[in-house]
Order: structure tokens, then sequence, then C-alpha cells
């Protein structure tokens, strides 16, 4: 792929134009999905199948001479009633404007500064001319960090997301909170019921590990290095059990995942 043109990731045609589109979009806030000429069905259709071609994409990024392991990559089209969700959040917002209707994550043991070489790699690989990278690390939405690259092309948009393993892992309990406790402590809410304190919890191992891949990059000694891989086992273990924990709790709640990502 020379990451020039559109043309390289062989989208389908459309099915919409941007009337109906419009028209769509209005429906799905009144709680409808489809209008005369046009379902979300059929939007979400087209976006799995440009999805797709852009997955193939992102499995020809080259990995070579990077320290990187355990990398898995997926990837999701948002169903409607999280795209509803966003639109209210966002009155002004068009379907085809918002940068995650569809999305894939990377997601690697990786250091940091791995983390920063893979998201160069993937913006050279897609173009870096419609690619924008936001790091999400400095600046955390309630506790959750990672990298994303958003990939404007053909009149739509797509983000992919980087993630370290620590960053995943505590993405993905934060996430099943969010479906026991209100997705509302994604943008900063507080708890719709109580979660004896474990949202705030979250937050604060969100900093511990923040302050540890940044220990990492070193240089460290010996002794050094010795505490904080037996803290990153820490952190992976606790975060698995807890993710465990809490799928357990919400299979025992009837609830379905909302995990789609940032």
């Amino acid at each position: 792929m020379d990451g020039t043109g559109t043309d390289g990731f062989g989208f389908p045609p459309k099915p919409w134009s941007q009337s109906r589109m419009k028209a769509l979009r209005k429906a799905i806030l009144a709680g409808d999905e489809e209008v005369d000429g046009l379902s979300y069905t059929e939007v979400y259709d087209w976006y799995f199948s440009a999805l797709q071609s852009i997955v193939g994409a992102i499995g020809n990024l080259d990995l070579s001479g990077l320290d990187v392991h355990d990398i898995r990559l997926s990837s999701r089209v948002k169903t409607v009633d999280t795209l509803r969700d966003k639109l209210i959040r966002i009155p002004s917002m068009s379907i085809t404007s918002v940068h995650d209707v569809m999305g894939a994550r990377i997601a690697a043991d990786m250091s940091l500064a791995t983390q920063d070489e893979l998201v160069d790699r993937l913006c050279r690989l897609l173009g870096t001319e419609r690619t924008e990278v936001l790091d999400i690390r400095s600046r955390p939405h309630s506790g959750y960090r990672a990298v994303h690259v958003i990939l404007r092309t053909g009149g739509v948009s797509a983000e992919i997301q980087i993630r370290t393993l620590l960053q995943d892992l505590w993405a993905n309990c934060f996430e099943e909170a969010g479906d026991l406790f209100g997705r509302g402590i994604r943008y900063d809410g507080d708890p719709e019921r109580d979660d004896h304190g474990l949202t705030t919890l979250l937050r604060g191992i969100s900093e511990g590990i923040a302050a540890l891949e940044l220990a990492e990059e070193g240089p460290l000694s010996m002794k050094a290095a010795a505490r904080l891989t037996n803290e990153r086992g820490c952190y992976e273990r606790g975060l698995r059990m807890t993710a465990i924990s809490l799928k357990g709790l919400r299979t025992a709640h009837g609830l379905q995942s909302g995990i789609e990502g940032e």
C-alpha cells in the first residue's frame, strides 16, 4: 500500500446520499433506525465492509525491529444505540463526521517508546496526509490512556486505537464497570449506582500505571528494574482478576457488554 488516494482501500459504493444520511440522523435521535430509502443496517454493513479493507491494510504493518509481544488486532462498527448516545452528546455532529463509527484496536505488550514508533509506522502506512494522532496518555479521559490514529478518507473516518498491555487491561476493566455502574463514568461522571468505590479505585490505578510506564523508560538499575517488573505483574494480575469479576457481575445482572472503545 502506497498511502496515497482513497481507492487503495477498495471501499464499496456508499448506499446513501447526503440528504438521506441527514434524515437518518434525525430518525436515530428520535429512537428509530431507518428512513425511506436508508436504514442503519445498510450503513452498518457498508462501514463493516470498509473497515475490513482498513484492517487488511493494518495487517501489513511493519513490526521489524520492534520489541512487541502478544499483539492483538480487533475491530468493530458502532451499534445504533452507541451511535445515538454519541449524537445526543454532540448535537452538531453528523454521522459521517463521527470519527469512530468504525474502529480498530492494536493492543500489545510494549513500552511507551515502542508505542510511539508503532503509531508513527501506522501513520506512514495509512498515509500521513490523511491521518491525525490523538495522544490521550498525558491528558487522559477519566483515566483512559491510549494513542488514537484518526484516518480520514473517502468522506468518512476510522479510529485506530493503539494501547500498551496495561492500558488495554485497564480500559477493558473500566468498560465493564461502565456497563454495571453507568457509562457516564467514561466522561468523568459519577456512577449511577453504588460501585463501592471501584470507579475511584480504577482511576487511581490508571495514575499508577502511567507512572510505572514512564519509569520503565529508564535508565534503570537492576534493583529498580526488578521492582518495576514486580509492580507490573501486580497490576496485570489485579486487572485480569477484576475484569473476570466484573464480567461475572454483568452476566449475573443479564447485561450485554457495551465495549466499543473510547
